[in-house]
């Protein structure tokens, strides 16, 4: 379903016909099969967005397009066919046709079997077809929601970007972030989680912090994550102290 629904959301929108989103495709990012177009999925994100542009006014307008696509893509009957046609020659072309992809698909649903993550991206063709207008628009509905999004812009300084993301989305409503429905069998967050409790539950915030900073939490979840899961790497993105 999100492959459909990117490929569906892209098509046009509220303030972009379809013919405005192919110039702006044309004129800025080099045309539909261009490498500077940046609007897919992987599995575990949907993005749009372009490659680099020489020109910061060619990145404003490419970027206004882009938000009205994910805000206010319109999604029609006529759409659901056409995108379900183009992931129907797509499982082909990528996922049947080369065989590296294939072996790709199979490695990552014996590693996260109980995860989305393990799905394959194109889905089988039978399940394709079955996915009506209705559905499509509710898993948008779902997860193209402003908790479960983020906006990066490469140049401009921090206030810039502070002002463009609130032009933009302040006035999404506010939605609590979905439910990934992960089971229980996926034992190693559940992990990670009791080693970060016992890690900081003694600690200052300052200690914490401190800790944080010279990679002490990150080395001691990896060492223990090893065991159960084939982790090459661990980060910790983001700290913050919730009231």
């Amino acid at each position: 379903t999100a492959h459909l629904a990117e490929h569906t959301r892209c098509r046009f929108s509220d303030k972009y016909s379809g013919q405005q989103v192919d110039l702006i495709l044309e004129e800025f990012m080099g045309g539909p099969d261009s490498d500077d177009i940046n609007i897919r999925i992987d599995r575990s994100s949907t993005f749009f967005g372009h490659g680099s542009l020489l020109y910061p006014n060619h990145m404003y307008k490419s970027l206004d397009m882009l938000v009205s696509l994910f805000k206010d893509g319109i999604i029609d009957a006529e759409g659901l066919d056409v995108e379900k046609a183009a992931i129907h020659q797509e499982y082909f072309v990528y996922g049947r046709d080369i065989a590296y992809n294939q072996v790709d698909d199979l490695m990552y649903k014996l590693l996260f079997p109980d995860s989305p993550v393990g799905n394959r991206m194109d889905c089988e063709p039978e399940e394709l077809q079955t996915i009506t207008l209705s559905q499509l628009r509710s898993f948008i509905n779902k997860w193209y929601a402003p908790a479960n999004s983020f906006l990066i812009i490469f140049g401009p300084k921090f206030e810039k970007v502070r002002k463009l993301a609130k032009k933009y989305f302040e006035e999404l409503p506010e939605r609590p972030v979905p439910n990934l429905g992960i089971s229980g069998k996926f034992h190693h967050l559940t992990e990670a989680r009791e080693i970060t409790e016992n890690f900081v539950k003694d600690k200052t915030e300052e200690e914490v912090f401190g800790e944080i900073i010279y990679a002490k939490l990150q080395r001691l979840l990896s060492q223990n994550l090893k065991k159960i899961y084939p982790l090459s790497l661990c980060e910790i993105r983001v700290v913050k102290k919730e009231m």
